[in-house]
């Protein structure tokens, strides 16, 4: 599956884009924690001590976003796309 990362976050992990596995009836949750395992300065952004998410980055499935798609346990397939935003401040 597709990820994409934006702003900071590519600094972070050295890339734009990345492939991480997916397989049908995996769900976002699922993911992520490869992803984090793969890039672990992200899996502080992206949970808690209780592996909630920390609201520090904004998920995006398929352009939308990840609490109007179902939320972290929300099945995904291979063909999506995931993109993850740090916070923007501005003014």
């Amino acid at each position: 599956m597709q990820v994409k990362i934006y702003a900071t976050l590519r600094d972070l992990l050295g890339h734009r884009e990345l492939e991480v596995e997916a397989n049908d009836g995996d769900t976002v949750r699922e993911v992520l924690r490869r992803l984090a395992s793969s890039y672990p300065p992200l899996a502080s952004k992206l949970w808690d001590h209780e592996e909630k998410l920390t609201g520090q980055v904004t998920i995006l499935v398929n352009g939308r976003l990840l609490p109007f798609v179902g939320g972290p346990d929300t099945a995904i397939h291979p063909s999506d796309d995931l993109k993850l935003f740090p916070p923007i401040g501005g003014g």
